[in-house]
């Protein structure tokens, strides 16, 4: 069953206190230092508390990120119902009221054996679990929550389908090249931009083919952030045959105001995936008025159809070709459209719609016992 609720603004929750506790297992924050899922989690943890929301984070002990709210905050009612979640599908380590589960993608289920790189061996079981046990999942776009039902016909739960945010119109100022990384990129030179990880469902051995195979090599930079900071041996044995040494620059991860003067500058994002949840880098390049050229996939129809060039995915021809295009027939998304994008995909309106299909679940279920 599909929920769909209307936002509330943030503001307009400041007087609303949640009338529940909110008990969360924070593995995410041992596991990964950035990514969709922890950007997720830092946005909806840092407005639960900053309504007044009361949290217990339960933290491991080696962490890899910081989290965005103190582990504990005081309990000011113990009669509270408390609420359970999972950044990464553990369960309930004690009795609690009821559970939320957040299912970002269906990346494992689509494409076997990608789970056993997992530092988590038994991720799988336990996602079905949780899946299985919750009392509302959560999913960024009707293409996961349509993956969903296929993987899990089984599920009951309620599930709403609550869009990521993007961009805020406070991260668009006014990017300062002192700012970048001068050493690595020089100033005033072109580039394309791959954002996120290299495995190989996220296609960039295709936007580097594309890259190197084309004139495109000679025409601008490639610049990559947000995962390893060196090429791999095939990688660089690519770049070095087509004699394109200092032509693909491998940044790793970048600061946040840091990424967004790259989207701002780039030519053109490049977004290649077979299969995505969300794709926010996508998102968040439309919403920063960048030319974008992607794969054909289902959630990037979804999600960016109106400002994207497409190609087919694992088409390193096809893929060049999109990117001449988003460059050619676009000087960027144009304002309106991208102001449109930062509305519609909002840190604000997705809080405040998962708190809004949330507060009723906790009213059915803190009747009916401890689960």
């Amino acid at each position: 069953m599909l929920v769909r609720r209307p936002p509330l603004r943030v503001q307009e929750l400041a007087d609303r206190r949640p009338p529940f506790r909110l008990l969360v297992d924070g593995i995410i924050f041992g596991l990964s230092p950035y990514g969709g899922v922890i950007t997720f989690w830092t946005e909806f943890l840092t407005r639960f508390r900053g309504i007044g929301g009361e949290v217990d984070l339960r933290l491991p002990a080696d962490l890899v990120a910081e989290p965005p709210v103190a582990a504990r905050s005081p309990a000011s009612d113990p009669r509270l119902p408390v609420v359970f979640t999972s950044t990464y599908f553990t369960a309930p380590p004690i009795a609690v009221d009821a559970e939320f589960t957040v299912v970002h993608d269906l990346l494992y289920e689509d494409l076997p054996g990608l789970s056993t790189g997992d530092p988590i061996p038994t991720i799988l079981d336990d996602k079905a679990q949780s899946i299985r046990r919750t009392d509302l999942v959560v999913v960024p776009s009707h293409s996961t929550a349509a993956r969903l039902r296929i993987h899990y016909p089984d599920l009951t739960a309620p599930t709403v389908i609550v869009p990521h945010g993007s961009v805020t119109d406070d991260e668009l100022v006014e990017p300062d090249a002192s700012d970048l990384r001068l050493d690595e990129v020089p100033h005033g030179t072109p580039f394309l931009l791959h954002v996120g990880g290299r495995h190989a469902y996220k296609g960039f051995a295709t936007v580097l083919r594309a890259f190197l195979d084309s004139e495109l090599h000679r025409r601008f930079h490639l610049v990559v952030v947000g995962s390893e900071p060196d090429p791999t041996r095939s990688e660089r044995e690519a770049i070095d045959a087509a004699g394109a040494q200092g032509r693909v620059l491998f940044l790793g991860r970048v600061a946040r105001s840091e990424l967004i003067l790259l989207y701002r500058q780039a030519s053109a994002v490049v977004c290649a995936s077979a299969v995505e949840g969300f794709g926010l880098p996508a998102v968040e390049a439309a919403a920063c008025g960048v030319p974008i050229a992607c794969s054909r996939i289902d959630v990037f129809a979804e999600t960016i159809g109106t400002v994207a060039h497409f190609f087919e995915p694992g088409d390193p021809v096809d893929c060049a070709s999109a990117i001449s295009e988003a460059i050619t027939h676009t000087t960027g998304v144009r304002s309106d459209r991208a102001s449109a994008i930062r509305r519609k995909f909002n840190w604000d309106s997705s809080f405040s719609s998962i708190l809004a299909a949330l507060t009723p679940t906790v009213e059915r279920h803190r009747w009916g016992g401890y689960r």
